[in-house]
């Protein structure tokens, strides 16, 4: 057996992978369902109504009872959304190293001033849902 494929680090990235896939197979509607109980419940007060319950509620109250206990494990491991995003730059890397090309890196000065963004395109989603668009 060749030490360097089980170092804790890669046995946790190789668990990371097999989680994802379950989850990205079995569950890809969950970051779906959970963001369409945030824009019902959003569209409800926008309009002026009570709070109706839905599926889309319960699956949203479930991720984040499970978010609350577990942290961030629903984002890094079960979201079809980001496990797409892991996948391309997986993808992305293993080109890079096949072609024998240096990957894209970001200037530092930009990585700090663009993880703001994230907040911006929520606040733009939470408002738009607010406002029944």
């Amino acid at each position: 057996m060749n030490k360097k494929y089980f170092t804790p680090k890669k046995i946790h990235a190789y668990l990371r992978a097999a989680i994802q896939l379950v989850f990205f197979l079995f569950l890809p509607s969950a970051f779906t369902t959970a963001f369409s109980g945030i824009k019902s419940v959003l569209t409800q007060i926008g309009a002026g109504n009570p709070i109706a319950w839905s599926s889309f509620l319960t699956v949203l109250l479930a991720l984040c009872a499970y978010t609350i206990v577990f942290g961030r494990f629903f984002c890094g491991y079960a979201c079809a959304f980001g496990t797409l995003g892991d996948a391309v730059h997986s993808l992305y890397l293993f080109l890079c190293k096949k072609c024998k090309k240096k990957p894209l890196l970001l200037k530092k000065s930009w990585k700090k001033p663009l993880s703001y963004v994230k907040y911006a395109v929520l606040l733009a989603v939470v408002l738009l849902c607010f406002l029944g668009v």
